[in-house]
């Protein structure tokens, strides 16, 4: 997930998630700082938010607030969560996710620290973390 510059966020105190996550939305970002940048993801059943990929810089967390996924990092998975499930990606582990189920998949991703420029390394055609 791309750097999030503050000006691109809502960054108010308060984010209504349910009003946010409407059908025509697939990546709305929350909050962009430097520290941390937060985005709500929604995604069709069936569909891939990115290719397997890592953040050579950054932690990730997941929170699912809906739908089911199919997940993977590092060398767990697949495995399939649902809310309330919580994933974690440490910096540098690979990870990927697809929305599985009748309905979309929603969570909220949380990369810290929040980078200028890419952070996100495409692994997907690398044999050793694959």
């Amino acid at each position: 997930m791309p750097y999030v510059a503050p000006e691109e966020a809502l960054n108010e105190a308060v984010a209504d998630i349910e009003a946010l996550s409407s059908p025509d939305a697939v990546r709305v970002p929350i909050i962009g700082t430097p520290a941390y940048r937060v985005v709500l993801w929604r995604l069709p059943s069936g569909q891939e938010a990115h290719p397997l990929h890592r953040h050579p810089h950054s932690d990730e967390v997941i929170v699912v607030l809906s739908g089911s996924g199919e997940f993977r990092v590092g060398d767990n998975g697949p495995f399939t969560v649902r809310p309330p499930s919580v994933v974690f990606a440490p910096q540098g582990t690979p990870h990927h996710m697809r929305a599985v189920g009748d309905a979309p998949l929603v969570w909220l991703s949380f990369v810290a620290p929040n980078q200028p420029g890419s952070d996100q390394e495409d692994v997907s055609e690398d044999p050793v973390r694959t």
